[in-house]
């Protein structure tokens, strides 16, 4: 095949793809989501630093014996969320789960250290796939966050106002996208997705307002150059 018919071919198709609405709708709404996530991460990242895991209050109570590795728990149903590798927090110290004997048993690698107990709450550890994007998560709906969602959409509704509902939708369109995949990485994480999920809507809303209002004053500051330009012609004739 000729080179020059390859480069020619490859010409006609950008331009075919970058003149079709879809496509060039796609793009925007992309490159809205990674700006929206590198404008929360990053401030994120200088100020609150990361954290590589989570730790999560367990269901129940759990009764520990000194020197034993056998936990029992009550209410526990360890089964539907835990699994053997993972790292459990009782009265202050971590240790590695070695067997998830059933809901209500675990075994640990290394026995409980401390004294024996009937009525002891626990956490669990949960590395964070990623990290990062799990911390700006967290402060999704803080004042800042807020402010810096609105300025996103103000400052791309201005410039781009044929597409400020792209752009303000899309500030924060990866945030489902990385939990989804985080809850194929980790099935016991986001259990409360739907809830998570509906919350992802309402952070739009600070985009969404900041691209129209955006928008708007690019139409008035736009009028107002049109009106102010006539004016000057027609003084002039």
């Amino acid at each position: 095949m000729d080179v020059q018919y390859l480069l020619v071919y490859g010409e006609n198709y950008i331009m075919i793809m970058t003149n079709n609405r879809w496509y060039k709708s796609l793009i925007i709404f992309i490159l809205a989501g990674i700006l929206g996530l590198f404008s929360l991460t990053i401030p994120t990242l200088l100020t609150s630093g990361v954290k590589p895991y989570e730790v999560i209050s367990g269901n129940g109570i759990v009764s520990v014996i000194h020197l034993d590795d056998k936990i029992i728990g009550v209410g526990t149903n360890w089964e539907t969320y835990t699994e053997p590798g993972m790292d459990i927090i009782i009265d202050g110290i971590q240790y590695k789960i070695r067997e998830v004997n059933d809901n209500n048993m675990i075994t640990l690698m290394t026995p409980y250290v401390r004294e024996t107990s009937k009525a002891k709450s626990y956490s669990f550890v949960y590395p964070r796939f990623f990290p990062l994007i799990d911390e700006a998560r967290d402060h999704l709906y803080s004042f800042r966050e807020i402010i810096t969602l609105f300025l996103i959409g103000l400052i791309f509704g201005y410039l781009w106002p044929k597409h400020k509902g792209l752009w303000g939708f899309g500030v924060v369109s990866l945030f489902p996208i990385f939990s989804i995949a985080e809850m194929i990485k980790n099935t016991y994480s986001h259990n409360l997705w739907p809830i998570e999920f509906i919350l992802y809507g309402f952070a739009t809303i600070p985009g969404i307002v900041g691209a129209y209002i955006g928008a708007f004053i690019r139409k008035k500051f736009t009028e107002t150059i049109a009106k102010l330009k006539w004016r000057k012609d027609k003084i002039y004739k």
